[in-house]
């Protein structure tokens, strides 16, 4: 069917807090697909790195692509000093002086999901004109303020990650080993049913 996936997402499908990676639902669901899997998920990271991450990869070919996308208010910047990019997170320990500028003099919700629309549309448009098969889901609760119609948007904003793997979270919300195994199997039994 796929001789390889290509995930990308957030902390919840690139293994946070499991003892081993390969136990992430990424890797689950290329060994039950019998694929390779290329894992370009990242701990903190906003839908900006996630749509990036998938348009500089130059293996895509032959793939299923899929995406856990994560709450657009992590807005993500680029710091002169050290060049590197990082993302806001909102209620984050330890914000930085910028952090705290942005949320209270610069963040607008409404403005925020508008670009993060934006930047689906012209994410789903790239995928198509490279004739990708993908899928999206939302790894984290997001408020959806208005009905899109988006090609292979699971769930749009009836569940997410978390309700489908609810209980079987560590403390801290992350999927735990059985969270990651019924994830892995949940898109398994959609892929079978989109793709095979």
């Amino acid at each position: 069917m796929f001789s390889k996936i290509i995930c990308s997402g957030d902390s919840f499908s690139s293994g946070y807090g499991l003892e081993d990676v390969t136990k992430s639902w990424p890797h689950l669901l290329a060994k039950k697909l019998n694929a390779n899997v290329l894992n370009l998920s990242q701990e903190g990271m906003g839908n900006e790195h996630i749509i990036n991450s998938i348009v500089n990869c130059k293996s895509l070919l032959g793939s299923l692509v899929i995406c856990g996308l994560t709450h657009y208010s992590r807005v993500e910047f680029f710091n002169a000093k050290t060049g590197k990019t990082f993302t806001t997170i909102p209620n984050r320990r330890g914000q930085s002086k910028f952090e705290n500028i942005f949320w209270h003099d610069h963040y607008d919700d409404v403005y925020y999901y508008n670009k993060f629309l934006n930047q689906l549309e012209l994410f789903t448009a790239w995928l198509d004109i490279n004739n990708m098969h993908y899928l999206l889901f939302d790894a984290l609760p997001m408020n959806h303020y208005k009905k899109e119609d988006i090609p292979n948007y699971l769930w749009y904003s009836e569940k997410n990650m978390c309700d489908i793997i609810y209980p079987h979270q560590l403390p801290d919300g992350h999927p735990n080993e059985k969270g990651h195994e019924i994830m892995a199997e949940t898109l398994y039994k959609i892929i079978l049913d989109k793709f095979g």
